[in-house]
């Protein structure tokens, strides 16, 4: 990995670019722990897992990962504070899971320290777009006016 960051470092510096922000991905959300310890052979519990990959994407250079919420409170004890978060399966309440397998809402991601999140089917699946992302939007602002408290 440290290759691939000096790498894309330095040809972002050739051609006088910002450098990217780099992420890695440490466990798809469709993956529960029957999936890390059957199909691939891993063991150990999902948070120690993801929490190991993250710190590798930390050392080797990287600016963040995407993981589910569930694991952003052990990624944040390995990684320091600005070390990025992106979270997927975010399901509101309201929504239907799908595939996913950890899945959180959008108050469980907030509380948990996540940077990003995000939101796909939630809207797009939605008969009224607008309504339901103005739904997450105020379960968000409630989130952080709860977590500022």
């Amino acid at each position: 990995l440290e290759k691939n960051v000096e790498q894309i470092t330095k040809l972002a510096k050739k051609y006088n670019m910002e450098t990217p922000v780099i992420l890695g991905v440490t466990l798809l959300s469709s993956f529960g722990q029957k999936t890390l310890t059957e199909e691939l052979n891993v063991n150990m519990n999902i948070d120690d897992y993801v929490a190991s990959l993250a710190k590798m994407a930390y050392e080797s250079g990287l600016n963040g990962v995407v993981a589910s919420a569930s694991e952003a409170l052990v990624i944040r004890k390995e990684c320091p504070e600005d070390f990025i978060i992106v979270c997927p399966a975010i399901r509101p309440t309201w929504s239907v899971v799908n595939d996913q397998v950890r899945v959180v809402t959008p108050t469980d991601a907030v509380l948990s320290g996540v940077d990003y999140m995000v939101v796909g089917r939630p809207v797009t699946n939605a008969d009224d777009k607008t309504g339901a992302i103005q739904l997450i939007i105020d379960e968000i602002e409630e989130a952080l006016s709860a977590k500022a408290v």
